[in-house]
């Protein structure tokens, strides 16, 4: 009974099921307030985005447009490959003769090109050649339910054109081969194969770096060219001026009236009993120009002799030496132009030579053109950033929709709670990530932060805008009108996530999903600013004529080539003159100082010593004996070594001339030469007749077996040496190969000649070449 009460005291206090139903009622309307003002609450915190269909994959995406069009080129390579060049690669694919689908995409879009265009095929499902191209040309070709030979014709077109072909031109050559078949393509693939396995063809296009050469070279011959042209002038008029003073025949007789005795020969005898061996007469023809020689520059070895070389011998029919007949008169000569004139003609030789040089490297280094592209239109070029940008109004997240997808759709779905997190967070705002594949060939050349601002110029809103490469895997992002620490975001990001880890490189998707949020965290934790703050404005990229035109030819290292072309032209010019001096040394060989000559002159001299010193002896003697004719000594001397020579004192350095005749020249000219120089010594060394003035008469011992002497001249050394040491002068003895051979001997026991004369003297051994030679 209690429980009963106590129940009905509790059922008391309980409210009719009436009044609970009216209470229900009035509470209705403020629970439907307070869902509207949760519903405007969400509504304002959070943008509405709009329910998308999930993006199609890319290869529905690519059968969706070849659908459309059997030639599809993509927006993001228009410095290469511009959207106008489509109807061109669609006249091209007409010529294969079979179905022909063409896809011209960035090669950072394709991960395996038969995959991709084995799955085109399967989401467009016709038949037909399927091929692929990127900014270089035909990557990849598979045909599908047709006949065409699509690896021949890659192969061909990939050897027989150069790297710098293009992707149009790629695909004529493909195209082209496509259509001769497969027997032929296949022959053709194969010689193609042989021909440039190992050796490329030559480039079609240079690049700035070729032009810079080009310019630099250019530089070197027009500063070089005329520079060397005046220098070796110069060089040569003085070098004429010189030769000139050395040969120039002196003629007393020139401008006056004949003097009956004008070709009589100076008395060598003045003073001293005559002989009547030495009677000369004058020779008519002496005075008479060769019409031969008339005008021709004489050479310094066989120029005319003075007055007294115009004599010859009376008894005998011997020739005089040829030297003494070619006489080039004066009159025969030609005029030489004026010092001005010469001027002149260097000067504008010089200054044809640069005309020449410019013209010929304007018309060789005639390119213009890095590459054979046309450039693309200002639409083409903001086709991309377009796109990008109408994708970013739509949704935060754009996925490019020609490259393979890196986000599933977990990684999608937490990348966009993470931006509306920072969105609604105290100093956050919008972020726009681009799923974009950059490229060095699209409208910004690669650069990812002039991409960035111009997506955000066209989407016009602040925010952070992160550009994602789905090729590479870099992420970048840049802060356009937020209010955080741009710099922290240029300067700190951690490169795991701008380039990731060792794991990125090994994953197809580059871990992007799990490093676009670790970049979301980052933001999170980047210190706020007071104001807004406005990214970097990034260069302007190259426009794309500029970037293919090439540099002009007279420009870059045009300038540096003209010092070192000047430089060049005063090397080469000392070089050349080096090389003109040791030929002319040659012709012209230097002879030995006189006082050197008991130290240096060897006691059993070689054949080839021995010419090159006759003639270097006589050569001397005939270009200083030309400069003074009065001496009769020198006069005598000089005749009897040409004597020897038969007039030609080039003779001396021909192989065949007995030893003891080029010593006996040797003797003659030195002793000629000491004429000229006013010595009037007759002695010449009898030791070694090739030790020159010898200054008194000694008895010296010749044998080092007995101890035989011999009274002989001897010059300083030997007298030093017969005094000190008279063992010493055998050694010292000039030694000839014997007559008989087996070695050498003496000199006056090699030969019995005009060389056994020197110990009597320079005079004896004129009158005996004489003798020999049968001149009296």
């Amino acid at each position: 009974m209690e429980a009963v009460t106590s129940n009905h005291a509790h059922a008391g206090r309980i409210p009719p099921a009436s009044t609970c139903h009216s209470r229900a009622l009035r509470l209705l309307p403020a629970l439907c307030l307070a869902l509207c003002a949760l519903t405007a609450f969400f509504a304002t915190a959070t943008p509405a985005r709009a329910e998308t269909p999930a993006a199609p994959t890319q290869a529905a995406y690519l059968a969706d447009r070849l659908r459309e069009q059997p030639v599809y080129v993509t927006d993001q390579l228009p410095r290469a490959v511009p959207r106008s060049t489509a109807p061109e690669f669609a006249r091209l694919a007409k010529g294969t003769g079979v179905p022909t689908y063409v896809l011209v995409l960035p090669a950072e879009s394709v991960r395996d090109g038969k995959e991709l265009l084995g799955a085109v095929h399967d989401r467009l499902g016709r038949n037909g050649l399927y091929v692929l191209v990127d900014d270089h040309g035909v990557t990849d070709a598979t045909a599908f339910g047709v006949r065409a030979p699509a690896d021949d014709a890659w192969s061909t077109q990939l050897y027989e054109l150069p790297y710098d072909a293009g992707p149009l031109l790629s695909f004529e050559r493909f195209a082209e081969v496509v259509a001769q078949g497969p027997e032929k393509a296949a022959a053709r693939a194969e010689a193609a194969r042989a021909k440039y396995e190992h050796d490329e063809p030559e480039a079609m296009y240079i690049g700035p770096s070729d032009r810079r050469n080009q310019s630099f070279l250019t530089g070197i011959l027009l500063s070089g060219v005329p520079l060397l042209i005046l220098l070796l002038a110069a060089y040569g008029r003085r070098l004429r001026r010189r030769y000139a003073r050395a040969t120039r025949n002196v003629d007393p007789t020139a401008g006056r009236a004949p003097d009956p005795t004008a070709h009589q020969k100076p008395d060598p005898t003045a003073g001293r009993a005559t002989d009547a061996t030495a009677r000369r007469e004058p020779d008519p023809a002496a005075g008479q120009a060769s019409d031969v020689t008339a005008g021709r520059e004489p050479d310094p070895t066989t120029r005319r002799m003075p007055s007294a070389a115009r004599w010859r011998p009376v008894p005998t029919a011997r020739r005089m030496p040829s030297a003494a007949r070619r006489m080039p008169s004066a009159a025969g000569r030609m005029p030489s132009p004026s010092p001005v004139v010469r001027v002149v003609a260097v000067v504008a030789a010089a200054a044809l030579a640069a005309a020449a040089v410019a013209l010929t490297a304007t018309a060789v280094f005639d390119q213009t053109a890095s590459s054979g592209v046309r450039p693309p239109t200002p639409a083409e070029m903001s086709a991309r950033a377009e796109r990008v940008a109408a994708g970013l109004r739509q949704d935060p997240v754009y996925t490019d929709p020609e490259s393979p997808r890196v986000l599933d759709a977990r990684r999608l779905d937490r990348l966009h709670q993470r931006i509306d997190d920072f969105r609604r967070s105290d100093g956050g705002g919008p972020v726009y990530v681009a799923l974009v594949p950059q490229s060095s060939e699209n409208e910004s050349a690669g650069d990812t932060e002039l991409f960035a601002a111009a997506v955000h110029a066209k989407v016009g809103e602040p925010g952070v805008y992160v550009v994602a490469d789905p090729g590479d895997g870099t992420i970048d992002a840049y802060n356009h009108g937020l209010r955080l620490d741009g710099d922290r975001l240029l300067f700190d990001l951690p490169d795991d996530i701008t380039l990731g880890d060792s794991r990125a490189d090994e994953s197809d998707d580059h871990l992007l999903g799990e490093r676009l949020d670790a970049l979301m965290t980052f933001l999170d934790r980047t210190p706020r600013t007071d104001r807004p703050v406005e990214g970097p404005s990034p260069a302007p990229a190259p426009s794309p004529a500029e970037d293919n035109a090439l540099p002009p030819l007279f420009a870059t290292d045009f300038w540096p080539g003209l010092l070192v072309g000047a430089f060049t032209a005063f090397l080469l010019s000392a070089v050349l003159a080096g090389i003109a001096a040791l030929v002319l040394r040659r012709r012209r060989p230097a002879t030995e100082p006189t006082p050197h000559l008991p130290l240096t002159a060897p006691a059993e001299p070689s054949a080839s010593y021995l010419r090159r010193t006759a003639y270097a002896e006589i050569s001397a003697l005939t270009r200083e004996f030309t400069e003074r004719d009065d001496e009769p000594r020198a006069w005598d001397r000089l005749d009897a070594a040409l004597l020897l020579l038969d007039g030609d004192p080039g003779r001396a350095r021909r192989p065949g001339t007995d030893p003891a005749t080029l010593v006996t020249v040797i003797v003659l000219a030195r002793a000629g030469r000491a004429a000229l120089t006013g010595d009037d010594s007759e002695l010449c060394c009898g030791v070694n007749p090739l030790h020159g003035r010898g200054v008194r008469l000694s008895h010296v011992r010749v044998s080092a077996e007995d101890t035989s002497r011999r009274l002989l001249p001897v010059c300083e050394l030997c007298r030093d040496t017969a005094i000190a040491d008279p063992l010493g002068i055998p050694p010292r003895l000039l030694r000839l190969p014997a007559p008989s051979g087996g070695g050498r001997v003496p000199y006056y026991d090699a030969t019995d000649g005009p060389l056994t004369a020197v110990p009597r003297g320079i005079a004896r051994l004129v009158d005996k070449v004489r003798e020999t030679t049968g001149v009296h």
